[in-house]
């Protein structure tokens, strides 16, 4: 819901003539803070542990969470179209091909979600390579994502 409420704000705030570029701009830094994330996070885990993974986190954090508070609720809120949850089934149902979009979707956000978490998990447990090299392992990996979000 998040990243969908993040593609209405764009497309809301962007001049029509440069959603394409902004949008494409905002998804190459989403994607450079996805691939840069494994590898700061596996040095730091390798080196400090994750206590100190995690408090660094919340310091990082916290700002983010101020600025949510304090600045957001000013921001003037667009007009959007109001829909009831019925017709918005009844025209989700009928749609056959935004049912299969949200299906693949769906099924490579589910990926992701277990890949991110259990990937590593059974690398470092029982294949033993350690977390900094895990986080460089997925930062390549990753890489693809930025530099075809870029191309594309």
């Amino acid at each position: 819901v998040l990243y969908l409420g993040f593609d209405i704000l764009i497309e809301h705030w962007s001049d029509p003539e440069r959603q394409g570029s902004v949008r494409g701009a905002y998804l190459t830094a989403l994607n450079v803070g996805f691939m840069s994330a494994p590898l700061i996070a596996g040095y730091i885990a390798d080196r400090l542990g994750f206590g100190a993974l995690y408090g660094i986190a919340l310091v990082i954090l916290l700002p983010i969470l101020d600025m949510v508070t304090t600045k957001l609720p000013a921001v003037e809120n667009p007009h959007i179209s109001k829909l009831r949850f019925f017709t918005l089934v009844h025209r989700f149902l009928k749609n056959k091909n935004l049912r299969l979009v949200f299906m693949v979707n769906g099924t490579l956000q589910f990926f992701y979600v277990w890949m991110t978490i259990y990937a590593p998990l059974y690398l470092h447990e029982h294949v033993h390579i350690s977390w900094d090299r895990i986080g460089l392992m997925f930062t390549i990996m990753l890489s693809a994502f930025v530099i075809f979000q870029y191309l594309t």
